[in-house]
C-alpha cells in the first residue's frame, strides 16, 4: 500500500511538471519562418497613410490592433504627450498595426483612423510573433511614401520622444548614415519555453548583437538595402524583430550599427536626466508614464542646462 502511495504521488509530480512545461510553452505555436505568402501581405495596405512631406521626419510606432485595453490606451497616451511637439516640428507620427480578430475590432480601428489620420494597416495577423512581418512592412512603405526623409525613427508604443532633442540632432547630422539605438551584446537563449527561446537550428551563432527594439534610427540611404535583403532572404525569419532586422539582416546588408546612450531605460522624475535623452522607455503604466511626461513639460532644457553648468562649477 505504501509502495503503490509513492507510485501515484511520483506520478502527479511528473504530471504536474508535465503540464507547467506545456503550458508555459510559448514556442510551440511560433513561426520562424514566414512564407512567401505571408511575404506578400507586407505589400497589402488596409488602412492607408498619406505620404511625408519633403523633409519630414517619420516615427513609426509599432501598436497593435486592438480597440480597448492597454495598447488602445498607449496610443491614446502617446497622441496626448509627445505627439503633439512632434506634429509641431515637421514629425509625422504612424501607428502600425496589422489585423484584428474580429470584424468589431476592424470597424472599430477604421473609426479611429478617421478621426486621428495617424494609423497604417497592413494584410497580415496582428501577434507578437508576426513583428518581423511589420518591420519588413514599414521599409517597403518608407522606400514608396517617404523617400525625402533623410533620417527615420522606429519605437514602440510604451516609449517617450524628446522632440526637441531629435529635431536639434538631426538638423546638426550628427548621427551617421546606418543604424542608432542601444546595442546589445547577448548569450543567445537556449532556454526551452522561453519568450525569446531560439533553437541552434534557426540561429547558430551563441551570441546576439542588435539594437534593442524599444526603438531606433535609421538614415534614408540604407531603407532599400536592408529591405531587399529581408524580402529576399532564402533562411528562417526569426520571429524577434529586432535580432532578425537590426542583427541578421543588417550584418547580411553589411549595414553599420551604432550604440548611443540616446536611448535609455528610465521611469522617474529627474526631468533633467531626460532632457539629456532621446528616446526612453521603462513605464509600467499609462499613468506612470503621464506623470513622467508632467515632469518633462515642467522644466525646459535652458533651465537644466544653467543647472548642469552650476553644478560642475
Amino acid at each position: 500500500m505504501f509502495k503503490s502511495s509513492n507510485i501515484l504521488f511520483n506520478f502527479v509530480i511528473i504530471l504536474v511538471f508535465f503540464l507547467s512545461v506545456v503550458l508555459k510553452c510559448v514556442d510551440c505555436k511560433r513561426n520562424y519562418r514566414h512564407t512567401k505568402e505571408e511575404l506578400k501581405l507586407t505589400k497589402v495596405i488596409k488602412i492607408a497613410q498619406t505620404q511625408c512631406h519633403k523633409n519630414q521626419i517619420p516615427i513609426f510606432i509599432h501598436s497593435a490592433a486592438r480597440s480597448s485595453g492597454k495598447y488602445y490606451d498607449r496610443r491614446q497616451t502617446t497622441r496626448k504627450t509627445w505627439v503633439k511637439d512632434a506634429i509641431a516640428n515637421n514629425m509625422k507620427v504612424i501607428f502600425v498595426i496589422g489585423l484584428p480578430e474580429d470584424e468589431r475590432t476592424q470597424k472599430a480601428l477604421l473609426k479611429e483612423s478617421a478621426k486621428y489620420k495617424d494609423m497604417l494597416q497592413f494584410g497580415f495577423n496582428d501577434n507578437y510573433y508576426n513583428l518581423t512581418l511589420k518591420a519588413i512592412s514599414i521599409l517597403r512603405w518608407i522606400q514608396k511614401y517617404c523617400k525625402n526623409s533623410e533620417y527615420v525613427l522606429k519605437t514602440d508604443d510604451d516609449v517617450m520622444v524628446n522632440v526637441h532633442k531629435l529635431k536639434q540632432i538631426t538638423q546638426n547630422k550628427q548621427f551617421r548614415n546606418g543604424l542608432t539605438g542601444k546595442v546589445l551584446r547577448v548569450n543567445s537563449n537556449r532556454q526551452f519555453g522561453h519568450k525569446w527561446f531560439m533553437p541552434k537550428k534557426y540561429y547558430t551563432k551563441n551570441r546576439y548583437i542588435f539594437l534593442a527594439g524599444f526603438s531606433y534610427l535609421m538614415t534614408n540611404d540604407i531603407i532599400r538595402k536592408l529591405y531587399k535583403t529581408a524580402y529576399h532572404y532564402s533562411g528562417p525569419f526569426l520571429d524577434i524583430d529586432d535580432l532578425f532586422m537590426t542583427g541578421v539582416m543588417a550584418d547580411k546588408a553589411r549595414i553599420r550599427k551604432y550604440d548611443s546612450s540616446l536611448f535609455r531605460e528610465y521611469c522617474g522624475s529627474n526631468a533633467c536626466f531626460m532632457h539629456n535623452m532621446l528616446v526612453f522607455y521603462g513605464c509600467d503604466s499609462v499613468n506612470q508614464t503621464l506623470k513622467m511626461w508632467t515632469y518633462f513639460k515642467r522644466t525646459s532644457a535652458q533651465k537644466c542646462k544653467r543647472f548642469n553648468k552650476y553644478f560642475r562649477n
